[in-house]
Order: C-alpha cells, then structure tokens, then sequence
C-alpha cells in the first residue's frame, strides 16, 4: 500500500511512503483494524516540480509547463512535451494538471488547464487539453462537444468510475464543482438541483460510529481524502503531528475502519505545514515501459 502526503501551500513539498512489511493485527476495541506502518520512502530524488497526482505505480509532477511522468518501481521518468496556450503567454503560471487513468481502452491521460482572470478577478477565458501517453503523445484539445464554461481549478480532485471530479472558481466570489469524463472527454458542470433549497440532486449521509474514531480523538476536525478504491475513504486529522500521526481508511458500504496508516514517520518532514493533502491505494507496482 501506498500514500502521498502533498502540502496544499507548497505542493513542491510531498512524499510517496509505502508499508515495506504486513500490517500488524491489533485486537483492541480503541484499534478495530489492522495497523499498517508507512516506513519506506519512495519519492524519487532530484525529481523536482509540483505534485500533480500518483496513480498504479505511477508519479505525475509539474514545473511550470513541464510534466513529468515516473514509474516508481522502474524509476524510469519520462518529460512530456511543453504545453502550449492560445489564450496565455508562457510566462503565466495560471496553469493546472491532472493525470488519470481509462479503464476501457486502458489509456493514461493527463488534463491541462490554463486560464485567463478579469482585473475584476472573474475567469473570463479557459483552455483545456489532453495528452494521452504513448510513443509520439502531444497535447491537443479534449473531444468536449459542449464547451465548458470558464473556470480555474483549485485542487486535485478525486477520480470516481473513469471520471474526475473537482473543484474550481469562475470568479473571486463563486466556486463550482467540475467533472471530467476519461473515456469522451467531456467537461461538464455540476449544479444544484434546486437553488432555493441549496440540495444536491443525489446525496447519501454516512454516520462513523464514535468508538471508531477514538484512534482520532486528538484532531478537532477530521478531514475526508481520497484512495485508489470507489468505496473507501480516509479520513485523517487536520493537522497530522506526532500527538495525532494517524489515519484510518473507512469502507461506506460496509461502515466500518478497515485500515489504520500510521504516518510517525513523515511528521518532521513537513513540519509547520498546516494542512496536507493525502490519497492511499493499494496498487503501486508497474512495469509499464514510459515512452513518448
């Protein structure tokens, strides 16, 4: 199993830490899961940029323009070509990137956006395009029949069934909720079905019984983070410290923790960090070849 650790303010600041050995069974009501210990650091050295995002064994980081693709068990690294924008010089940093994963075709995409801000700070202009990985990869414009409306990205967001989900503005005032389809490449917007009563057209309520949490109980708020598993969530504390250095994965459906991570190790790594952002799965070995 594995889990990136990505300070929010600085994601130049992140580790990739896997368990090198079997969880430990605990049988204690205040542990109703198996421990697993995060001791092996798998971050590449001298790999610079910014966290983009780590899925099946692979690392996708960013510097400016420049995106790189690393196979963490070959530490093969590949430099993708320079995203290009009609609507921005190259010296803007508006600029923002996913990089996911096509189950049908089982194709590795990564999603560009760049945009452009009004003095009054409202997006007026957004573009968007995709590579997909592979001999002779370039970037061009995704395959949205609909045009999105324009909007700049402001997290990583998380991946559900072939499409990712995230958050973004469209000014300084407004955020709305975006999805990214893998397969068709349309980019649609997520609205609220009836405004007046400010509910989402599809929502379920989970209750995490509160003797589960007690492995928790020093955070004063817990924070939801994504994993590799549609069913899976971890739920971490607002600050990860050596008082609180833990995070439990909770299944939904079965409503129940079924794993503990214990995150000791990296605490000193990003100490004074004030919020980090977490994603676990448990497929971390690939033996892809990188080629573009």
């Amino acid at each position: 199993m594995l889990m990136s650790f990505v300070d929010s303010d600085e994601p130049y600041k992140y580790a990739l830490i896997s368990s090198s050995h079997d969880p430990v069974p605990l049988i204690s009501p205040f542990y109703p899961a198996p421990m697993y210990d995060l001791d092996q650091d798998l971050t590449m050295p001298r790999i610079g940029g910014c966290f983009v995002s780590a899925l099946r064994g692979l690392l996708c980081v960013r510097l400016l323009r420049s995106v790189r693709i690393c196979n963490l068990t070959t530490m093969q690294r590949v430099t993708l070509p320079i995203i290009t924008s009609r609507i921005v010089p190259e010296n803007n940093e508006n600029i923002w990137s996913y990089f996911g994963h096509e189950p049908v075709h089982d194709e590795y995409k990564v999603l560009s956006t760049v945009w452009e801000v009004s003095e009054e700070e409202k997006v007026v202009r957004s573009e968007h395009q995709v590579l997909v990985l592979g001999h002779g990869a370039s970037w061009r414009s995704t395959r949205s029949t609909i045009p999105p409306p324009p909007h700049c990205p402001y997290m990583h967001g998380i991946s559900i069934n072939g499409v990712l989900y995230y958050g973004a503005w469209v000014d300084k005032n407004r955020c709305v909720v975006m999805s990214f389809d893998m397969r068709y490449e349309d980019i649609d917007l997520w609205f609220v079905q009836d405004a007046g009563k400010s509910g989402w057209s599809d929502k379920k309520s989970f209750v995490l019984p509160i003797f589960e949490t007690r492995t928790l109980s020093m955070a004063s708020r817990l924070l939801i983070q994504p994993t590799s598993h549609s069913s899976e969530i971890c739920l971490k504390p607002e600050e990860i410290n050596r008082h609180n250095p833990r995070c439990v994965i909770y299944d939904l459906e079965r409503c129940k923790i079924t794993r503990l991570i214990n995150g000791m190790r990296i605490v000193d790594r990003f100490w004074g960090s004030t919020f980090m952002e977490t994603t676990f799965w448990d497929d971390i070995e690939s033996i892809m070849y990188l080629e573009t």
